[in-house]
């Protein structure tokens, strides 16, 4: 019994925030399908896994944005340390590469 009953609650916090972020995420695409030039391929799943084998943290957030015409995935990351900080990393919803990480 290593888990406290502290760790389960911020799990379950962080877990419910993400899940909740990418219903929503799901949902955007499905409104923007229509009117974005280039569609998503990759669902926003297989576009998490892609950041978070790159850059190190926990995911807070994502969605679907259509950027000059091209449909790309914004994950933002949060730094495992204490600092507070956080990286959005875009990935190319058609092909699930890694374009750009911005840390704030």
């Amino acid at each position: 019994m290593g888990i406290s009953k502290r760790h389960l609650l911020i799990s379950a916090i962080v877990l419910g925030t993400l899940t909740g972020t990418i219903a929503l995420a799901d949902s955007d695409h499905r409104k923007n399908a229509n009117t974005a030039p280039t569609p998503a391929t990759i669902s926003l799943t297989d576009a998490i896994q892609k950041v978070q084998a790159a850059v190190p943290g926990t995911v807070v957030g994502a969605e679907l944005e259509n950027e000059r015409g091209k449909a790309v995935y914004q994950v933002e990351i949060a730094s495992l340390n204490k600092s507070g900080e956080t990286t959005e990393v875009s990935v190319d919803a058609t092909n699930g590469a890694v374009l750009a990480g911005q840390s704030h």
